[in-house]
């Protein structure tokens, strides 16, 4: 009986043993990884956003211009608001083209049309500006300045670095010639804004 007892208990007592160890290597593998030191270090969400290059006119998309049966001594002015609304420092250069290629040649009206483009203040009466202006192109003909302004535009144009407008007068005489009876011109004016 005493043999029995004995063999019993060694039979609990060798796995008792074995789980107790288990346990207490369990508890100290887990007591060490707590323990341990740690640090992190990281970089905040990075985000991109890139910039624009934006420009509008209060012209409405209507011409400046719808001049018909002028005579010598027709004249008459128009002005328009460029507005750079963009976020990126850029250049703005007005450059101007005919829309029909026969005005190129001197059969068209162009060479007739004393034409003038000026810059003047923003608040500015457009009939007859008081402020300082600036003109822009060469030339005294509307056939001169299509020539100055051909594209690529002027070389100097204004350089916004944040949003801002200008304001241009266009103006026109017709000249007293008799070469420019019935012919037409039609011209275009672009701004153009690059960064």
């Amino acid at each position: 009986m005493v043999l029995l007892l004995a063999a019993t208990r060694r039979r609990i007592a060798v796995p008792a043993a074995i789980t107790s160890g288990l346990l207490l290597s369990g508890l100290l593998v887990w007591h060490t990884s707590y323990a341990a030191f740690t640090a992190t270090t990281g970089n905040a969400t990075n985000t991109f956003a890139a910039g624009s290059v934006s420009l509008t006119d209060n012209d409405g998309g209507t011409a400046l211009f719808t001049a018909t049966a002028l005579k010598p001594g027709s004249a008459d002015a128009q002005c328009i608001t460029v507005n750079y609304t963009g976020t990126l420092p850029t250049t703005v250069k007005l450059s101007a083209a005919y829309t029909d290629p026969a005005n190129v040649t001197s059969t068209g009206l162009a060479p007739y049309l004393d034409f003038t483009i000026q810059e003047i203040g923003l608040a500015d009466n457009c009939t007859t500006p008081t402020g300082p202006t600036t003109a822009i192109g060469t030339g005294s003909t509307l056939a001169d300045r299509v020539t100055a302004l051909a594209a690529p535009g002027i070389s100097t144009g204004w350089t916004p670095t944040s949003a801002e407008s200008r304001r241009y007068r266009f103006s026109y005489v017709l000249e007293d010639n008799n070469a420019a009876q019935g012919k037409s011109a039609s011209v275009g004016f672009t701004w153009s804004a690059s960064s």
